[in-house]
């Protein structure tokens, strides 16, 4: 009998993955709906209510969907778009230290949130991550004469 048991957890987990994968794999994530959630309630999702909180809580989110074989593609275009909209675009400048620059702070920027993400799906959520990626670096060009950019002065510190 030890030796049925002992086997068994690796075949259910091997089950429950292609279960998972086979689910998932004509599922769309509603990140939407997430990003709303989240941000009308942080501290239910995340026990506290910073941004930097829901951006490793994204993180981890859509590591998992890449895990089972789901596309995350619309939460990395919405940070490209991001850093297009804000001009911003530097190593030391993560998503959510630019929000963090632009509203002034973790209430203000995840009320934001959801706002920025439908504007992000109406003017630009059909696009690739390429298409977006040239999209920023024009518009980045065409404002410092280089593909990367930050504020000079901000009372944001840079985050990981």
């Amino acid at each position: 009998m030890a030796g049925v048991s002992g086997r068994w957890p690796g075949q259910l987990r091997r089950w429950a993955s292609r279960l998972l994968v086979e689910m998932n794999a004509e599922a769309k994530p509603d990140f939407s709906m997430l990003i709303e959630s989240i941000a009308k309630r942080p501290a239910m999702y995340l026990g506290n209510a910073s941004l930097q909180s829901i951006g490793h809580y994204l993180a981890g989110y859509c590591d998992a969907l890449r895990d089972v074989g789901v596309s995350a593609s619309e939460i990395e275009g919405f940070i490209v778009w991001l850093s297009e909209k804000f001009l911003i675009f530097h190593p030391a400048w993560h998503w959510t230290r630019i929000l963090l620059h632009i509203y002034q702070g973790d209430e203000a920027a995840i009320k934001a949130l959801p706002d920025l993400f439908a504007e992000y799906l109406q003017t630009k959520g059909g696009r690739t991550l390429a298409q977006l990626e040239f999209d920023r670096d024009i518009a980045l060009m065409a404002t410092y004469g280089k593909t990367s950019g930050a504020p000079a002065d901000t009372r944001t510190t840079a985050i990981s």
